[in-house]
């Protein structure tokens, strides 16, 4: 996801944000974070305007949701669907320093939380701890009727 602030001395003028998924991408740039996609995780390509229709009626159902209220719902999901969670997991902090610790959801403030070895639950923000994927691996797995491909935070 991309998102795009124009701002008049402190004041927020607009927010623009935009999603992107890679499709049928086979090589990316080497200076990319953990890209991956969905041709990659499926071992298959994929007919881009049925991917751009199925995402277009999901987006508006979740956003129906939202409508409605149903914040549970779209919580409850979430969990059940985030990458790794509950699983002892490799990351970088941005010194280098790798450690692995146990993905314990997500902050509503959007800090992804990781349990430590020491027990220590800590909050992590965008680009404050970075996934690693090891080499020859795909974060990428079918569930629900669905791929899923995470980086995480990075």
């Amino acid at each position: 996801m991309l998102i795009e602030h124009n701002c008049s001395g402190t004041t927020l003028q607009r927010t623009i944000a935009g999603i992107g998924i890679n499709v049928n991408q086979k090589e990316f740039d080497p200076s990319l974070p953990n890209p991956a996609s969905m041709a990659q995780a499926a071992g298959r390509t994929f007919d881009r305007a049925e991917v751009l229709e199925s995402f277009r009626r999901h987006c508006m159902a979740r956003y129906a949701q939202l409508e409605r209220g149903d914040r549970e719902t779209l919580q409850r999901e979430f969990r059940e669907r985030m990458y790794g969670l509950g699983s002892r997991r490799p990351f970088r902090l941005p010194d280098g320093t790798e450690f692995e610790a146990v993905i314990e959801g997500v902050r509503p403030t959007g800090e992804l939380l990781l349990r430590h070895d020491d027990g220590t639950l800590y909050g992590y923000l965008f680009r404050e701890v970075e996934f690693i994927i090891k080499t020859g691996t795909n974060p990428c797995c079918y569930k629900n009727n669905s791929y899923i491909c995470n980086s995480l935070i990075t």
